[in-house]
């Protein structure tokens, strides 16, 4: 996965907007080429809606008049009538059901990632508590502390799966591109952002993580340079704050069978 960098030496971070208005460099991966496809589509919904809305204001201008309601299949309804045209609420309401999640933010400066409180509704599971993550935008009190999240809102989560096999368990983190406008050093931070965030959720336990897009598996990189199909905290030490300020030797990491072992 490229040259490995002295230990403890990493490049700089980038400063990332807390809103996420910058537009991302090209990621590693190369999304398909869809979008003109699919604008074309809607410009010809949008146009389709146009269509309905007028024979419905129109009724006398050569459409026919319907004494009873009609029931609209989805397909005969225009794209934008089906989908909301405002974003949903940033905030949650006070009716609500709602719950603490830790989640894990970078302090570029001390090149660690560090956790934060977020609430989220209930119920709290590994999707809504890595979607959380995933949506996370630094607090004034976070940008304060130097404090910001490498994961960038067009990073899309398609799913979350607990698997087990041979190896043992592990969890996929399943996403539709491949960390889109982050250098080849921020995967690392944020791959080490959903680890830690995953092992908080699970106990503190030492919890395989594999990294898929659209299905197919991704290798990562462990803190000693070797590609691997999962990592776990372990394989992380580095990034994590007790280790950077501890005296102690770090425990080499092999890998078996594709499973991360002390």
């Amino acid at each position: 996965m490229g040259d490995r960098r002295p230990h403890g030496q990493r490049r700089p971070l980038r400063h990332l907007p807390a809103h996420g208005d910058a537009e991302p460099r090209r990621g590693r991966r190369r999304a398909p080429r869809r979008p003109q496809r699919r604008r074309r589509r809607v410009r010809l919904r949008r146009l389709a809606s146009a269509f309905v809305v007028a024979a419905l204001l129109g009724g006398g201008c050569g459409f026919p008049e319907e004494e009873e309601p009609r029931l609209l299949n989805a397909d005969e309804v225009g794209f934008d009538l089906l989908s909301p045209t405002t974003a949903p609420p940033t905030t949650l309401g006070d009716d609500i059901a709602q719950t603490d999640a830790i989640l894990y933010l970078v302090d570029a400066e001390a090149e660690v990632v560090k956790p934060v409180t977020r609430k989220i509704a209930e119920p709290k599971n590994l999707d809504t508590v890595l979607r959380a993550l995933f949506e996370a935008r630094p607090t004034r009190q976070d940008e304060v502390d130097g404090l910001t999240n490498v994961i960038t809102p067009q990073t899309r989560l398609l799913e979350v799966i607990e698997a087990e096999d041979a190896s043992g368990p592990r969890i996929i983190i399943d996403l539709a591109s491949y960390f889109p406008g982050l250098t080849f050093d921020e995967v690392s931070f944020a791959i080490a952002q959903i680890v830690f965030t995953i092992s908080h959720l699970k106990g503190g336990k030492d919890v395989a993580v594999a990294i898929y897009v659209e299905g197919q598996p991704e290798d990562v990189r462990t803190d000693d340079g070797k590609s691997v199909p999962q990592v776990s905290k372990a394989d992380l030490s580095d990034f994590d704050e007790a280790s950077a300020t501890s005296t102690t030797t770090t425990t080499t990491v092999s890998v078996v069978a594709g499973m991360p072992t002390s």
